[in-house]
């Protein structure tokens, strides 16, 4: 990740169990009126491999956005890939993977202590997988005034077929603020999901080598940061 001088924690490593729609990737868009409670979205469709350039384009396309609120305390921007086939989905366990990107100007903010998706059935969590925590540099003045110097890049295994739910896909921060609101799913449903509807069952075990597989294929750059994991 440019501009930041990596620290290396793994959150958690599940251990074992993963025909053919495109590959797609939904990513954040970030505009907000009250920056600390509540973030909107796009459905933007994305089909190629998510670089750090695109991540951190994704931060430094909503600093405008922020300024007015600056230093903000807190933010979190997300991204959600799902498997490319049926075959991977169920390789996968009926997880997608989401990547969320977060920034604090305190450190115990960091990681988040849940992220889950609140629907009217209640709340399922996401499962923590591997976490890289790293500091901003104080030369990328834009990110430090803004959002400040800690960051943090989590890979979560996201329950796919919660994507289907109308409801909120939510982030508590580790110390002063539960709620954050990262997106609204409105039940528009990924085309993966329609096609592999039999398969979106979750289990909680899931092969790590076919995880990877995956997290290397759609997000290379951050896959090697996070390589010491695995």
């Amino acid at each position: 990740m440019p501009g930041c001088a990596g620290r290396i924690t793994s959150v958690a490593l599940l251990a074992t169990l993963l025909v053919a729609a495109p590959r797609l990737a939904w990513s954040q868009g970030t505009k907000q009126s009250d920056p600390d409670t509540a973030s909107n979205w796009d459905h933007g469709w994305v089909a190629d491999p998510v670089s750090n350039h695109v991540l951190d384009g994704k931060v430094r396309e909503s600093i405008p956005r922020y300024k007015a609120f600056a230093p903000v305390p807190r933010v979190a921007f997300y991204n959600i890939t799902y498997p490319k086939d049926c075959r991977e989905l169920t390789a996968m366990g009926g997880f997608a993977i989401s990547v969320i990107t977060a920034f604090a100007q305190d450190s115990t903010e960091l990681p988040p202590g849940r992220v889950f998706v609140h629907t009217a059935a209640g709340n399922r969590r996401l499962v923590p997988y591997a976490a890289v925590e790293s500091r901003v540099a104080a030369s990328d003045s834009a990110i430090v005034n803004t959002f400040g110097s800690y960051r943090g890049d989590f890979l979560y295994l996201f329950p796919s077929d919660q994507a289907r739910a109308i409801g909120d896909l939510v982030l508590d921060f580790a110390v002063h603020f539960s709620g954050y609101r990262l997106a609204h799913f409105d039940g528009e449903t990924p085309r993966i999901l329609l096609m592999c509807t039999p398969v979106l069952r979750t289990e909680r075990s899931v092969d790590s080598t076919v995880v990877w597989t995956m997290f290397r294929r759609e997000y290379p750059d951050l896959a090697r940061t996070f390589s010491g994991l695995h």
